[in-house]
């Protein structure tokens, strides 16, 4: 329950806080950085909730890859998913995959 809310109190600002390099941005003509929300306020409630195994796991992926706020509230935000829920991004990101692969299949054919 505290993971939807969550979800529902940043989900209406996320896209308003996200770096200039993403190409999200550019596509959705977003405010400028100084009218947008602070990532790290949304970040750290959900990452002190995790269980200690997950928090180690994101963590590590944060020491790694060195996130930018946006991907590091994305990790938080699967790292918090319950079961259901991861399922159903991979199901996401395997469609997207999949999709990504015909549309370079087409390139390649044309």
């Amino acid at each position: 329950m505290e993971v939807y809310y969550i979800l529902h109190t940043w989900s209406s600002y996320f896209w308003q806080d996200l770096t200039e390099s993403t190409a999200a941005v550019r596509l959705a003509g977003l405010p400028k950085r100084e009218n947008r929300l602070n990532l790290a306020s949304l970040i750290e409630p959900i990452v002190e909730r995790l269980p200690e195994d997950r928090r180690e796991i994101m963590e590590a992926l944060v020491a790694e890859f060195g996130p930018g706020d946006d991907q590091r509230l994305l990790l938080a935000l699967v790292a918090a998913a319950n079961k259901r829920e991861r399922r159903l991004i991979r199901i996401l990101l395997r469609d997207m995959e999949v999709q990504e692969e015909k549309d370079r299949v087409e390139r390649e054919n044309q």
